[in-house]
């Protein structure tokens, strides 16, 4: 489902009652309950913990995805695998 949102999200992004009609869609194309998705997202099931993981992300100071935290140390936005391997091995090689 992750994946269908971020591929579609110009499809969902302009209102609730599209966004729905849109979810409902992508369920049924990766296969799962476009109905136990309804009902999961009416009931706001996972309301709490989103609004936790939220929460925790602002005290953090992280403002969009993707935010990675190495070591203490925030890196903001998408980085090539390469960027990575050196601030990983930076990290390694400091200690």
């Amino acid at each position: 489902m992750h994946d269908q949102l971020f591929a579609h999200a110009d499809e969902w992004a302009r209102d609730g009652e599209t966004a729905l009609a849109a979810f409902a869609r992508y369920a049924t194309a990766i296969e799962i309950s476009p109905t136990e998705l309804m009902q999961c997202i009416r009931e706001e099931r996972y309301a709490a913990e989103v609004q936790g993981d939220f929460n925790e992300a602002q005290m953090l100071g992280l403002t969009g995805t993707p935010a990675f935290i190495i070591n203490g140390k925030l890196f903001s936005g998408a980085r090539p695998t390469e960027q990575f391997i050196q601030v990983l091995d930076r990290e390694l090689n400091a200690q």
